[in-house]
């Protein structure tokens, strides 16, 4: 997995390529974190190149988003996403928790 951070003023975009496993997402989980502690509690995830999401993947999202939410942020999902990454959020019920964009300009205005 890869995963790189861009800031668009003060929108962190956090962009995932390949799969967010047990293995991998500490990663995540660490650039998260850091954009949170610098301050940045509006964040979009953007997992258009995602391929696989495990319950560790979801965790680290869910645990983002309670973050933010309590400095009255917000944590949105960037796609469009893989059938079985999309697959993985509609089973767990997680598409009604997350706001969900395919389009990077209409997800950072959505802030």
């Amino acid at each position: 997995m890869g995963v790189r951070v861009e800031r668009k003023g003060a929108i962190s975009l956090i962009r995932v390529d390949g799969e967010v496993s047990i293995e991998t997402a500490a990663e995540l989980r660490d650039l998260m974190l850091k954009e949170i502690e610098d301050g940045i509690i509006r964040i979009v995830v953007d997992l258009g190149k995602a391929t696989y999401i495990d319950s560790t993947g979801l965790g680290i999202l869910i645990s983002g988003l309670r973050k933010v939410g309590k400095e009255e942020g917000d944590l949105k999902i960037l796609g469009p996403l893989a059938p079985q990454v999309k697959r993985i959020f509609e089973l767990t019920r997680l598409d009604k928790v997350f706001d969900f964009y395919d389009n990077e300009q209409e997800a950072i205005n959505s802030f």
